[in-house]
């Protein structure tokens, strides 16, 4: 049997839509950056948006070894009044990590009509090797 998807009430304003955008990407270089960019072009228009991002080393530099990897997550509401964007605030972000990845970060900013994830891959100590990385996000448009 097929699922059928539950609603109920009557969209008005709402968008009505649900957007899921990834990103792939080798990292080779400590300090360097994967970028995720996700647009909310439609005026009056706000969307909550759900990021999990994750670096794994795939092949080790120094200091660090096959596999150690650094997990985010992150959920942000952001508006769009007359194409402007607003970061409205973020949720607790969250970040497992293994110590020789403990200094990156994923960053989430604005500019124009795009919402920009950035996730950079940081050595702790020694050098990175590559670290194959993967940024998701979902998008809840209202």
């Amino acid at each position: 049997t097929a699922l059928t998807p539950q609603f109920a009430g009557t969209a008005n304003t709402q968008a009505q839509k649900i957007l899921s955008f990834i990103q792939y990407g080798r990292i080779t270089t400590s300090g360097s950056t994967l970028t995720l960019t996700i647009p909310l072009a439609t005026s009056t228009t706000s969307c909550i948006l759900t990021i999990q991002a994750q670096i794994k080393i795939a092949t080790i530099g120094s200091l660090n070894a096959v596999g150690d990897t650094f997990i985010f997550n992150e959920t942000v509401g952001i508006k769009n009044v007359a194409g402007t964007l607003t970061i409205l605030g973020t949720s607790i972000t969250t970040a497992f990590t293994d110590t020789s990845l403990n200094t990156s970060t994923a960053v989430v900013s604005v500019s124009g009509t795009n919402i920009i994830i950035t996730l950079t891959a940081t050595a702790t100590t020694g050098t990175l090797g590559n670290a194959d990385c993967t940024i998701y996000a979902q998008q809840v448009i209202n």
